[in-house]
């Protein structure tokens, strides 16, 4: 696990959150989904209510219910006091503060009540990038939320593009969002990422989106290798 940054990352978000920071359509939510660093996110608890297949995958997900549920809250309780004293710490558009802490009070809620029993059937392992167990195209979608770029500050460079290339082997298509830091700015790591990578012969495209909790914070990465064919994974 990163130090300094596992308490920040357990905090997660729901399906209809998903579903606008990624500009996911009906049918790639019939793919095979992984939701990588997913944390406490309800993402995969309300696919899995749909009947949909999502897996999500975090290191934190090694530690007992008890211990991770005490990370979460000591999170969610920081984010609060930075909120109130307004610092720069982590950015968000001021009006969307209280929708934030809204979201992680009932998406926790969600996520705890099917992480046992998810974890045990395998809607929850404990892959970590930059090196994930999964068989190469797996998955027809895999999303990073608040992870890559987002912690452009602990995470290398080097890090970034070798767990962008792992992510492209497991899936069919990687979609990362946002690419602002935690302080609100444009990573540094974007130009350099998307150059290499199309050196390498990857798709690469940044799109809006309709989802902004940051300033400046509406737009995702997508990547795709070359001759992927999307309608070969969906569910069944």
């Amino acid at each position: 696990m990163d130090k300094g940054i596992a308490g920040v990352t357990a905090l997660g978000f729901g399906l209809s959150e998903y579903i606008k920071m990624f500009g996911l359509t009906e049918h790639e939510l019939n793919m095979r989904i992984l939701d990588c660093r997913a944390g406490a996110s309800s993402f995969t608890s309300d696919m899995y209510k749909e009947k949909k297949l999502v897996t999500a995958c975090d290191p934190l997900y090694q530690l007992p219910v008890d211990e991770l549920k005490k990370l979460v809250n000591h999170a969610s309780e920081e984010l609060k006091t930075t909120f109130k004293e307004g610092t720069e710490k982590f950015s968000i558009l001021p009006e969307k503060a209280q929708e934030y802490l809204n979201l992680i009070e009932s998406g926790t809620e969600s996520f705890f009540s099917d992480f046992e029993i998810g974890l045990s059937e395998g809607r929850y392992c404990y892959d970590s990038l930059p090196t994930l167990s999964f068989r190469d195209g797996q998955f027809g979608l895999a999303l990073v939320c608040h992870y890559l770029f987002t912690f452009s500050e602990q995470l290398s460079l080097s890090y970034h593009v070798a767990s962008i290339e792992e992510l492209v082997r497991v899936a069919n298509e990687v979609r990362i969002f946002p690419l602002v830091t935690t302080k609100g700015q444009l990573s540094p790591y974007v130009g350099e990422v998307v150059a290499m990578l199309q050196s390498l012969s990857y798709g690469v495209e940044i799109r809006g989106v309709e989802y902004e909790l940051q300033k400046q914070g509406n737009a995702m990465l997508r990547i795709w290798a070359p001759e992927c064919q999307v309608s070969s994974y969906q569910a069944t």
